[in-house]
């Protein structure tokens, strides 16, 4: 401890008197330029990390951007799927009156729209030739479908068809609710 309190008597001294020693001279010179190299290297390394971590984050942002259109892709078919499966298996339902029809009719359309849509972001995204095809199909299947309920709609054939039905009901159960 008195040596180091030695040496810090002698270093004042000498700069009371006007005296720099030497290796304190070297030492205030070459500290700032090591520590401004030191500094130099860190920020190109630090630089380079943060390059690094910028690609990262951008690919797993277009991967999960990818993914998500895949299932939005994927949920607007079978929503569409499952729009004509209702018709296919509640065909009474639909015709039980020309406000179901007309709504389950509203429904193929905004499902073909959907589907359309759906496969123009399908065509930007997928590189598979083989899955374009088989959407494309499939698309086109729906929007003949949907342009063969559209035909149907705008006849009056599904309208008087209900009030036929109708008709029909209320002469032959309007007289005391006879069941035969």
């Amino acid at each position: 401890m008195e040596t180091q309190v030695e040496v810090l008597i002698r270093i004042a001294e000498a700069l009371e008197n006007g005296f720099v020693p030497l290796w304190f001279a070297v030492i205030g010179i070459g500290a700032p330029i090591v520590l401004t190299a030191l500094s130099i290297w860190l920020n190109y390394k630090t630089g380079k990390q943060n390059e690094e971590l910028q690609k990262n984050l951008h690919n797993r942002d277009v991967k999960n951007q990818t993914r998500q259109t895949i299932i939005y892709i994927y949920n607007s078919f079978l929503d569409a799927l499952n729009v004509v499966e209702l018709a296919n298996n509640n065909v009474m339902v639909i015709f039980i009156s020309p406000q179901f029809f007309q709504h389950w009719s509203k429904s193929i359309s905004d499902s073909c729209t959907s589907i359309i849509r759906a496969f123009s972001q399908a065509n930007i995204i997928l590189d598979d030739s083989d899955m374009i095809n088989y959407l494309r199909k499939c698309k086109d299947t729906f929007v003949d479908i949907n342009s063969s309920v559209t035909q149907y709609v705008n006849t009056p054939v599904p309208f008087q068809m209900i009030q036929n039905a109708f008709d029909s009901m209320k002469s032959k159960y309007s007289r005391g609710m006879r069941w035969e």
